[in-house]
């Protein structure tokens, strides 16, 4: 009986990773993040992955002319890669499209919520406690 108390932290330990949920950017206009060109255009594709298809992805742009944070919603497939994740995409703008931003530095992350938090609204807390990225630095060149 002591060896199966013993093991029980292990199991919850296990079980806990196996519940873990995750969440990247790894592409920015198709190329890995780490080797991609951080000058973006008006809009550029971000691509990640998450664990769990059901969640809803969003990127978070800080638009410095507007001194906030302006969120896309991501698409997600509901094949897995090879790797148990799915992939998602998210067209973003930085600034206007008349040129107003151009040479301005933007900020991205992703950010995962649940179903019903969408739909009540995303919060301030909802947003301090999702499941999110590191920022991504990026300027604007066109």
């Amino acid at each position: 009986m002591g060896k199966v108390c013993a093991l029980i932290p292990l199991f919850l330990l296990l079980a806990m990773n196996a519940f873990a949920q995750s969440l990247t950017i790894d592409k920015l206009e198709r190329n890995p993040i780490a080797q991609a060109s951080k000058d973006v255009a008006f809009s550029a594709l971000v691509e990640g992955t998450v664990s769990d298809p059901q969640l809803q992805v969003f990127v978070f742009v800080f638009q410095p002319q507007l001194g906030g944070w302006r969120p896309y919603l991501a698409t997600t497939d509901y094949i897995p890669e090879g790797n148990g994740q799915y992939r998602w995409r998210a067209i973003c703008q930085f600034g206007e499209l008349n040129g107003k931003g151009v040479g301005a530095t933007y900020q991205i992350r992703a950010m995962v919520f649940n179903q019903a938090t969408v739909h009540a609204g995303l919060s301030a807390a909802a947003v301090d406690h999702a499941l999110k990225t590191e920022v991504v630095v990026l300027k604007r060149v066109k």
